[in-house]
This record gives C-alpha cells, structure tokens and sequence, in this order.
C-alpha cells in the first residue's frame, strides 16, 4: 500500500468509542476521521495519507483505482476485488500494477477494455501468453 485516503463525513459518538480504535474521549464532537488521522498516519511514514472530511463527488471518485480479484488470461477477462463496480466503459483505457503472476501486465502500455459486467472488463488476448496470473493487482483508468 503506497496511499490510503481516509473519508468520513459524521462527528463521533460515544456509540463509535467501541468500534473505532483511534478515537477517544476527547474526540466526541469532531470529525471522526480527522480525529484518527494522524494515529493512522503514524503506522508507516512510507504511506501517503489523505485526508477527506467532505462529501465524495464523482470526480474525486474517479482518481482511484481498484483492485483485482483474477485475470483470466484466456478470455482477457478482468474480475474486481469483492465484485466492486470498476464503473468503465467501452473503450476506455486502463494500465496495471502490482499484479502478481502476470506481470507483463505491470506498467504495460493502456489496454482498451471492454465491459462484460459492473464488476468484470476485458482485455481482449493481451493476457494470453503471459504468465499465469498469481494474485492482487490494481488497475487505473488511464484517460
């Protein structure tokens, strides 16, 4: 993990005190995530931390990726994490990293993809010759 963004838009509670484990007393009232962030942040100083204490737009949506869940590297079928929308069209471009197994896919030139489900895309035969696909992987819209 190279980044993480931490979002929340509601005040804790003294309800959150048992179930989130960087608040305390003291932080009844604030930002739930602006009273975490700098505990969270002290875990790795080699992750960059982002904090977003504002309603989530579409635009501000878009600048992440997602994960993978497989590469089938005979259909060039390409399945998210926990069936998350990938939220592409047709056409759209898309790059790769941290795949593992496949790693031709790494930093290969965007690949067009086409939408087979919310949570599935294709990459047509790019995959085909490749190694076999292991696990993990992200995957950014390239536009």
């Amino acid at each position: 993990v190279r980044s993480v963004t931490l979002h929340d838009t509601k005040n804790a509670r003294w309800i959150d005190l048992s179930a989130q484990y960087y608040l305390t007393e003291e932080d009844i009232g604030k930002n739930r995530a602006a009273a975490s962030f700098e505990r969270l942040a002290e875990l790795n100083d080699s992750v960059n931390c982002q904090l977003v204490v504002d309603e989530l737009t579409e635009d501000f949506v878009k600048q992440f990726d997602f994960l993978i869940e497989y590469v089938d590297a005979e259909t060039g079928d390409v399945t998210t994490l926990e069936n998350q929308m990938h939220g592409l069209e047709d056409g759209d471009h898309v790059t790769f990293s941290e795949v593992k197994g496949m790693t031709q896919l790494n930093g290969c030139s965007p690949l067009k993809i086409t939408v087979k489900k919310p949570h599935v895309f294709n990459i047509g035969d790019a995959a085909k010759n490749m190694s076999p696909y292991e696990e993990g992987g992200r995957v950014k819209q390239v536009k």
